[in-house]
């Protein structure tokens, strides 16, 4: 019953909104550039006008569909952080107020360039959480309404990525989150799918992990060749706020069919020699491997990387028997598992026995 009840708690609780576990005493705001006859997004403004070689580029006519080509290239960015910003897309139109002769106060935030003749930078909206009582984002109608739509949904896409960044990484500013914004909706955005690129980019900012080959790496630790084969980084533990999705601390091995494994976080993957490196302490956990039923037990693996992409070598235990007769290691040989085993039965009771596949 304990058992039961924990489960339905952790259920309930895994698919609540992170936000709301994380009200904190915060806000951000969404600024425009008003050069009286022309206005729009600031962050628009810093990367595309700056820096011509950058530019605007998706193609959704209407603010709807704008906002879902961001979020889907979001997506194809950093799954982990797109799939947070499509559940978040409804809080906007949701908490929305829109006032007018309103004063934000100032401008508590960081600009990187001078202001041309005849421009200003104003507040367009002020986004508190939107669990907290009342609304959640005030907007300054009159500067709303002279935007267009690149800029409206621009506006909207800065304050999904920002719900995370301040409220969740608890960041004091959103000077590269509004880079962030321009960038994925830029020409560039495909040179930032480059693996290299990313990590830096997601290190420059300030995020804490990079979702890399099923696994969430700490990227200030985040290494790689210079072709991008991973070279070294720390696994971090599935992030709190995304324990609703389906993310699991499990890799799938390439060259044995079915086999999967669990890793320990805190763990390394150290591949700086090139050759092999070990898993230690890691649980078999398909239920079959190959041709074989390994049981969820703990074992050392030796891996090898190639491409980005676990090769089962060897491993090794103190666990475990096939057919009555202790095994202590097993390795592979082309695409098989070999299971060299002992003369002598094994007699202790910690050991499981590994059965054939069905």
């Amino acid at each position: 019953m304990i058992i039961f009840l924990f489960l339905i708690s952790f259920s309930v609780f895994a698919s609540s909104d992170p936000l709301e576990d994380h009200i904190i005493d915060a806000s951000f705001s969404v600024f425009v550039m008003d050069c009286q006859s022309d206005i729009k997004l600031v962050d628009y403004y810093e990367l595309y006008d700056l820096d011509p070689s950058y530019k605007y580029n998706m193609t959704g006519e209407t603010v709807e569909e704008l906002v879902d080509e961001f979020i889907n290239r979001s997506l194809l960015f950093s799954k982990p952080r797109g799939q947070l910003f499509k559940k978040w897309k409804s809080h906007f139109s949701n908490e929305v107020k829109f006032v007018k002769n309103i004063n934000f106060g100032p401008q508590h935030d960081d600009f990187g360039f001078s202001l041309p003749n005849n421009c200003k930078v104003k507040t367009l909206l002020k986004a508190l959480n939107p669990y907290q009582n009342g609304k959640g984002v005030f907007v300054d109608k009159e500067l709303w309404d002279r935007l267009d739509v690149i800029s409206k949904a621009g506006a909207i896409s800065n304050y999904l990525i920002n719900l995370d960044y301040i409220f969740l990484l608890k960041k004091k500013s959103t000077i590269y989150t509004r880079y962030l914004n321009a960038l994925i909706s830029s020409n560039s955005f495909e040179a930032i799918q480059d693996i290299k690129l990313k990590s830096h980019l997601l290190k420059t900012i300030g995020y804490d992990y990079l979702y890399f080959m099923g696994i969430f790496f700490d990227v200030k630790s985040f290494d790689l060749f210079s072709e991008g084969e991973l070279k070294y980084a720390r696994i971090l533990p599935v992030p709190f706020e995304l324990r609703g999705f389906d993310y699991f601390q499990e890799v799938l091995i390439s060259n044995i069919k079915g086999m999967k494994i669990s890793y320990l976080v805190g763990k390394t993957i150290d591949n700086r020699k090139r050759n092999t490196f070990v898993f230690r302490d890691v649980n078999i956990i398909s239920q079959c491997s190959g041709e074989y039923a390994i049981p969820d037990v703990s074992v050392n693996m030796v891996l090898k990387l190639k491409k980005n992409k676990f090769i089962f070598q060897r491993l090794y235990s103190q666990s475990l028997q096939f057919q009555g007769r202790f095994v202590n290691h097993i390795y592979e040989e082309n695409g098989k598992l070999i299971l060299p085993i002992s003369l002598n039965p094994q007699s202790s009771n910690n050991v499981q026995e590994i059965t054939y596949c069905n």
